[in-house]
């Protein structure tokens, strides 16, 4: 709720957001903002969010407002990023090309969303992480700010790395692709990352990946 009054103060009255700018905390409105309008028009995200204002039914929620605020942090604090330098249609248009070719690649983690990780507190806060150094990828590969909201960009990248991400689950059983984004009861191991300390771990797995598939 705090968040919700924090973008209405800044829409409203001009001081309130010069005021978090001040704060460092603008950052958080821009990510409210950047909410809104996924959990209304995104194809991969309407709906999933728990946003006190607009959700009506909480069974179709998979995460809550507070945890996609905290996971595009990296994004739009972190001064000078591509992702920062966009502004807000094309950061959208940015999230829902990313969050596009994440779905084409697993699409069973997007259809039955609450056996996955992907879309909880974990796989959000990871993969928003590593889109950064996605961007810087692609923008190699290609050259042009456009990357940036391509679909088919994001997806030849990003199956490479979740290609190469692989664990042992609690039975013993080595899981990769889609099952590696499992729940822990469904067989699958994402859900162990899910301590700080855990998602710094898987993050820097990715980002050896990552790495090593597109050396610089």
């Amino acid at each position: 709720l705090a968040l919700e009054l924090m973008k209405e103060q800044a829409e409203k009255d001009s001081t309130m957001k010069e005021r978090f700018e001040k704060e460092d905390q603008i950052w958080k409105v821009q990510a409210e903002a950047l909410i809104y309008k996924l959990n209304t028009d995104s194809v991969v995200w309407k709906d999933r969010i728990y946003v006190i204002s607009q959700t009506r039914d909480k069974k179709t929620t998979i995460i809550r407002n507070a945890s996609m605020v905290r996971s595009l942090k990296p994004l739009l604090q972190q001064k000078g990023n591509f992702f920062q330098g966009l502004g807000f249609d094309d950061r959208l248009k940015a999230l829902e090309a990313y969050w596009g070719a994440i779905k084409e690649i697993m699409p069973n983690a997007f259809a039955i969303p609450k056996k996955y990780s992907l879309q909880k507190g974990v796989g959000v806060i990871v993969l928003h992480q590593i889109l950064l150094a996605v961007m810087h990828v692609n923008f190699r590969k290609y050259g042009k700010i456009a990357c940036f909201w391509d679909k088919e960009a994001y997806k030849k990248t990003m199956q490479k790395v979740f290609d190469g991400l692989s664990d042992t689950n609690e039975s013993g059983n080595e899981v990769s692709g889609e099952n590696f984004w499992l729940i822990q009861k469904e067989g699958g191991v994402a859900g162990s990352y899910s301590s700080e300390g855990g998602m710094r771990l898987l993050y820097t797995r990715m980002e050896q990946i990552l790495n090593a598939k597109f050396p610089s």
